[in-house]
């Protein structure tokens, strides 16, 4: 069976939780030995538990980060090697376990949040509140959502709305035997479709407004909506929802935005960790790759941006390298850092450029949207742009979001795509390794397409 249905079609015979320990304010949940399925979703505690276990199911994406990160702008070969030069040199292999290991991993977050919006609603009314069901429901929601998207962006031609090569969307059905039925890959307009579905559903329930960023609220699922709509190139809209976010302060400073991590009150979501050198989950997720590459370093020394380079070190000791953005020290918790205000408000920035640009008008008529690229500046003490013209504006944006977001979530990857696609950048005067088109996504597992059978189709070029 392929890795991919192995994970989404399996009848858990254990609480897929059990093993993952809780975090942020929640840590008073135990899930201490195995949970028969049959009672897994009987009582609140155990519910609690399943949800935690699905948000912690997104650390199965930690491992990917620098390794997006290396395919762009912010990340560079160390010391060691395990394989980090084919992301590097953007020449991945179908072969690639990093590959194979994200995509099983999101399929299970995935299968993981299918467990709780397909079980939680038979749960008694004793146990649960409609409210409180609602909510649980919504949360799971959310990781679906995210997760599809995750997958999209690294696996689909994301970058093109009309392309037939998007993800395989579930559920998925059994046959006569409890054998998985095959599906094909969804087109790119089907899974943006279904992501946004996902999102408005978790947005119509009583999730709350804001909260800490361990558990998703409204606000962040807005800001995910509006990024969605940004990839989508449906500007008017995304500038739409992340206009409600404009007029919100950046609190911290930007080191403190690493030091508290999940409970800083710019960050919108976060999978936090509990770092030891023994948890690859919760501690360094490189193999080799560091933060810093000699194109960042250029950006930054033109900018003076002394405050945002300063706390990524560009040499770390062997023992030392991280992944995660501070210098790699263990003073605080680090976390897996999703979505933080400043990049919703970038995004704001450049669908309010995009719009505008595509009806015909002229910088002077965007100037909040030149305010939010300055607010992000005015935080780390750089001056303000005062740009020209709509293009000098967009990648104004594009810099600014690799210097304010490096090594975060692989950001600077994906940027540099869509300005590819947009004819804003040369990408291969950036990333000369980039020599055509099939090197914007990443292959589908090849044991993916041999256990697939011929229903899935691998991505043009591998």
């Amino acid at each position: 069976m392929n890795h991919q249905y192995k994970y989404i079609c399996c009848i858990f015979s254990f609480l897929f939780i059990c093993s993952c320990e809780p975090y942020g304010h929640l840590e008073d949940v135990e899930t201490n030995g195995q949970i028969p399925i049959e009672q897994a979703y009987t009582d609140k505690k155990t519910i609690e538990a399943a949800v935690i276990g699905s948000y912690a199911s997104m650390r199965k994406y930690i491992g990917i980060v620098s390794y997006l990160s290396a395919m762009g702008i912010s990340g560079k070969k160390t010391v060691h090697s395990y394989g980090e030069d084919s992301f590097l040199n953007n020449a991945v292999s179908p072969n690639s376990r990093t590959v194979m290991e994200t995509y099983a991993g999101l399929y299970r977050s995935i299968a993981n949040a299918d467990e709780i919006i397909n079980r939680v609603p038979k749960t008694s009314l004793y146990d649960l509140s409609e409210t409180e069901k609602n909510n649980i429901i919504g949360e799971a929601t959310f990781i679906k959502a995210l997760s599809y998207f995750y997958l999209l962006r690294m696996y689909g031609q994301f970058y093109d709305i009309n392309a037939e090569y998007g993800i395989i969307l579930g559920p998925t059905k059994l046959d006569s035997n409890n054998h998985p039925i095959l599906k094909p890959r969804s087109s790119v307009k089907e899974t943006y479709d279904e992501i946004l579905s996902l999102l408005n559903i978790a947005l119509e329930t009583d999730i709350p407004e804001t909260r800490e960023a361990s558990r998703i609220s409204k606000r962040g699922i807005k800001g995910f909506k509006a990024k969605v709509l940004l990839y989508m190139n449906s500007y008017e809209q995304a500038a739409n929802i992340s206009s409600e976010f404009i007029d919100i302060s950046l609190r911290e400073t930007y080191i403190d935005i690493y030091k508290k991590a999940h409970t800083a009150t710019d960050v919108l979501f976060a999978s936090p960790t509990d770092y030891s050198r023994s948890n690859s989950q919760g501690g360094g997720f490189t193999t080799g790759i560091a933060p810093g590459s000699a194109y960042l370093e250029s950006i930054h020394s033109i900018e003076k941006d002394s405050i945002r380079k300063s706390i990524t070190s560009t040499t770390p000791q062997l023992l030392d390298i991280t992944g995660f953005k501070w210098k790699f020290s263990y003073e605080f918790p680090p976390a897996l850092l999703h979505l933080r205000l400043a990049e919703v408000v970038l995004i704001y920035a450049e669908a309010e450029a995009r719009k505008t640009l595509i009806n015909g008008g002229s910088i002077t008529d965007i100037p909040i949207a030149v305010a939010q690229l300055n607010k992000v500046r005015k935080r780390v003490g750089l001056d303000p742009k005062v740009p020209t013209s709509i293009p000098e504006f967009l990648e104004m944006i594009r810099l600014e979001k690799a210097m304010e977001l490096y090594y975060e979530n692989g950001e600077d990857w994906f940027d540099l795509i869509r300005y590819q696609i947009a004819k804003d950048i040369d990408i291969t005067t950036i990333k000369p390794t980039i020599t055509n088109s099939s090197q914007y996504i990443l292959p589908i597992p090849l044991d993916e397409i041999i256990q697939g059978q011929g229903v899935i189709t691998q991505n043009p070029g591998y």
